[in-house]
């Protein structure tokens, strides 16, 4: 599933998801510059967020993406 939202939202999305903002993002908030990352969230079979699994990929995710 793909969500996209107004930066400065996502850290209250974020919550509502389970993940805590501040393990993902610069002191918690998405800088306001920045239109090119992916929070990636994780869960289990039981639907349980898996903190080791939930990252922010700043890197290009596909091969052939010229960032």
């Amino acid at each position: 599933m793909l969500i996209c939202w107004h930066h400065g939202e996502i850290p209250d999305l974020l919550r509502a998801l389970g993940a805590n903002p501040e393990t993902l993002l610069k002191k918690g908030k998405w800088p306001d510059g920045v239109f090119d990352w992916i929070i990636q969230l994780r869960y289990d079979h039981d639907g349980k967020l898996v903190p080791a699994k939930t990252k922010r990929l700043t890197e290009p995710v596909l091969p052939d993406d010229p960032r």
